[in-house]
């Protein structure tokens, strides 16, 4: 790798590669990058697949991953590209959503914080393998959750608002979810929605220390020392079932065709084949059931903090700011070409 530009460095197109790699890091992540250098491998590893546009990108949070390096983006030749189960990832849109409250840090000492923190755990069970602690997402229509994410919790169990649906990445829903596409095992863990798993996942309380962009903070609901909830979790076994289940396909896939694969993680298969097209529809599916994760953990977030401080959770102005996800693919146009 070479520094191009401040914040920039760039391994230029050789050997196998199709195209450049860029990583966009100050020089002391640049330092914390190489001592881990397996990310950039697997940045390298990107470039050489068949179909990928322009260049790889590393984005400042890069690290190793299953076969794309969290932080890493590429394009992909929507007509003659192809699709790696291990480049999305294992966690499935995981994702991190950002809720805002009127409540100011003076209010919330450590007696409340504690109280705030036991209510969310009783709803909400963390640790891996968990499952729901409500008996109606034990057996949740997953065909339903599959297809419409979000909007199947919000318009069907009536847990939030058109409004949260508005402030979420592709209103909750990426088109094209289907359970058809999912194998029985992975249907057998669809009972941990409702959870937030282990690993980096989180529910994390906290307050707004200082305000940079008054005016942007005003158009999002954001006060200075206000209290703030960040929900960070994915599609849980449910997903992490749909990528390993697809990534040994794509091997088997791969090897009857002759494919030269990088890294048994970045196993992929032409966009265009059924098997490329089936694990669109999975990957969809587990984008949704992520969305409805979320937004059932939100629920349970605003109903512990009406318990706690006795008021509806409008009124404590628990909104949703956004909801964002990582580790999908989408098809986008750019260029005037879809990607």
């Amino acid at each position: 790798m070479i520094k191009v530009d401040k914040n920039k460095y760039m391994i230029k197109k050789h050997g196998k590669m199709k195209c450049d790699v860029v990583v966009y890091v100050n020089d002391y992540l640049y330092k914390l990058l190489m001592e881990e250098n397996e990310a950039v491998n697997q940045l390298y590893n990107a470039a050489c697949l068949p179909g990928v546009y322009k260049r790889v990108l590393g984005m400042p949070d890069i690290h190793t991953g299953f076969g794309l390096p969290i932080g890493g983006v590429m394009a992909m030749d929507g007509e003659n590209g192809v699709v790696s189960a291990g480049a999305v990832g294992m966690d499935i849109n995981c994702g991190v959503r950002l809720l805002s409250t009127n409540i100011h840090r003076s209010e919330v000492n450590e007696s409340i914080l504690k109280a705030l923190l036991k209510e969310i755990e009783s709803k909400v069970p963390p640790g891996l393998g968990k499952k729901s602690r409500d008996k109606k997402f034990r057996n949740v229509n997953l065909d339903r959750i599959a297809e419409l994410g979000a909007q199947e919790i919000v318009r069907t169990y009536g847990l939030g608002t058109e409004e949260d649906l508005q402030n979420t990445e592709d209103y909750g829903r990426i088109p094209g979810g289907d359970l058809d596409a999912v194998s029985p095992h992975a249907v057998e863990r669809g009972d941990q929605i409702g959870t937030i798993g282990s690993g980096n996942h989180f529910i994390e309380i906290g307050y707004i220390s200082r305000v940079y962009d008054e005016s942007l903070a005003d158009f999002f609901g954001l006060k200075e020392k206000n209290i703030t909830v960040l929900i960070h979790t994915g599609s849980r076994g449910f997903g992490h079932q749909i990528c390993t289940d697809y990534t040994n396909m794509m091997l088997r896939k791969a090897e009857s065709m002759k494919l030269p694969i990088p890294s048994k993680g970045l196993a992929y298969v032409p966009i265009k084949t059924e098997l490329g097209r089936q694990y669109l529809a999975a990957m969809a599916a587990a984008a949704n059931f992520a969305f409805a994760n979320r937004q059932i953990i939100t629920d349970y977030v605003r109903s512990s903090f009406s318990k706690i401080f006795r008021r509806s959770w409008e009124k404590l102005g628990l909104k949703l700011v956004y909801d964002v996800a990582h580790n999908i693919a989408k098809f986008e146009e750019y260029d005037g070409k879809s990607f």
